[in-house]
């Protein structure tokens, strides 16, 4: 069953679906990572900048550019 929120017209169970999506992958990847790499990110935006950069493009963060793995 999907829930609308009258006020804004959106699907409410979409919204929690995605984001429990989004705690899944996030709990994967860091158990799938060392924590010396792990240790270099600051922000959430940073994290799920190298999140989508290892998923979709195999790379990782080398402390100077993007590169394979």
């Amino acid at each position: 069953m999907v829930e609308t929120d009258q006020r804004w017209g959106i699907s409410v169970q979409y919204s929690v679906n995605r984001a429990y999506a989004l705690v899944g992958m996030l709990k994967w990847w860091l158990h799938e990572i060392p924590t010396e790499e792990f240790k270099d990110f600051t922000s959430m935006e940073q994290l799920w900048l190298a999140f989508v950069k290892k998923a979709k493009h195999g790379k990782h963060w080398n402390g100077e550019g993007w590169v394979n793995e």
